[in-house]
């Protein structure tokens, strides 16, 4: 019986450590602003800035910029990205690893395109397997939105 009830209590905590079906990514792939390149590229780095972004690369000629990030910020875990294994009760010391690829580009005089692509990966202790675990996320575009907000302001 004990050995019957001790299976069943390991299914149900297993169970909700499994794997979660994410949603396909939610952010705007692209957002055209009627503004001119440099005054976009301006707005953008700017916005990069006070946000103390981690810029990895930044080349404007070609218009490209590279974001990488880390948090243990639950709050910033919901908000940014849909991760599999994030509520797991045995998932301890949550990390979430972010990079963006920001892309602009001029589409006319005062017409500029901004592209951006956002991968998150989270990381933890599973105290259930004694192991360091990871599990991919989808964005969730709340980022790639205040981003694209605050050019346009």
């Amino acid at each position: 019986m004990k050995k019957t009830l001790a299976i069943i209590t390991l299914s149900i905590f297993t169970g909700c450590a499994s794997n979660i079906p994410l949603p396909t990514n939610v952010s705007p792939t692209t957002k055209v602003f009627n503004l001119n390149y440099d005054e976009t590229w301006s707005r953008l780095i700017e916005t990069l800035a006070k946000r103390n972004s981690s810029i990895k690369s930044l080349e404007k000629n070609s218009g490209i910029v590279s974001i990488e990030g880390s948090g243990n910020s639950e709050s910033k875990l919901r908000n940014y990205a849909v991760c599999n294994g994030q509520d797991s009760f045995f998932l301890i010391n949550k990390i979430i690893y972010g990079k963006s690829s920001i892309f602009v580009k001029k589409i006319e005089d005062n017409k500029t395109s901004v592209q951006i692509t956002s991968d998150f990966i989270l990381s933890g202790f599973d105290t259930l397997n004694k192991s360091i675990t990871t599990g991919l996320c989808v964005s969730t575009g709340v980022f790639e939105y205040q981003i694209y907000d605050s050019i346009k302001n």
